[in-house]
């Protein structure tokens, strides 16, 4: 084949495959609207307003931070935003190469009715786990199941003992969902996060996470 044939293939090819995601990008787009409208929500395809909005894992990591399909409404009484946080982040592959990659955050965010202070609790890792056993402490609660299972960081021990009830405990320990969503107050809002894209059928059950913890937390919703 002559070698200019490649000149007129190559633009050919990488025009049908941008007009490809372009067609791709704008039916999401489509199916989310008419997912939210169904619902009584509102949907954005972005909105820059969330990009540093928050703090922590996983919104202090990599570049040209998005935030992307974009819903919000109510749901049991709480008013909630849902969409999808990316970055950018450079790595170096097992040539010793560099190449950048977009990771993506499914976050849930649920008002709260007053700025609360800052409180984050989540699963205890193996590295949490090694060095709470070598004397290590972070905050902790007094129930001895309870720190052996999930690792707690505030700025208002009083806030946390309050929040975290006998009865929330309990119901923490037993609740297998407790097992991938993190949580974290942050301000007026109490939020979840997954590593991955936004996923409609993933939705709901993560927002009914949050809100029973919420019915079960009057410090939050007072």
């Amino acid at each position: 084949m002559p070698d200019w044939v490649w000149f007129i293939v190559s633009p050919i090819v990488l025009i049908g495959y941008g007009y490809y995601r372009w067609q791709q990008r704008k039916q999401t787009r489509d199916d989310y609207a008419e997912l939210a409208h169904r619902l009584g929500w509102d949907y954005a395809p972005s909105d820059d307003s969330l990009v540093g909005r928050y703090q922590g894992q996983p919104f202090d990591w990599g570049r040209w931070q998005k935030a992307e399909h974009v819903f919000r409404g109510e749901h049991r009484g709480y008013r909630l935003t849902a969409f999808e946080y990316s970055f950018r982040m450079e790595e170096t592959d097992r040539h010793g190469d560099e190449r950048t990659e977009r990771n993506f955050y499914q976050v849930i965010t649920i008002a709260l009715t007053a700025p609360k202070p800052f409180l984050e609790l989540g699963p205890r890792g193996f590295f949490a786990g090694v060095a709470r056993s070598v004397g290590w402490r972070a905050e902790e609660t007094g129930d001895a199941r309870f720190d052996d299972a999930f690792t707690l960081d505030t700025k208002d021990s009083a806030f946390a003992g309050a929040m975290l009830s006998d009865e929330v405990r309990a119901w923490l320990l037993s609740d297998p969902r407790t097992g991938d969503n993190p949580v974290r107050i942050n301000g007026n809002e109490i939020l979840t996060w997954r590593q991955g894209e936004l996923d409609v059928s993933d939705l709901e059950h993560r927002v009914d996470f949050l809100c029973d913890l919420l019915d079960r937390t009057p410090s939050l919703t007072a």
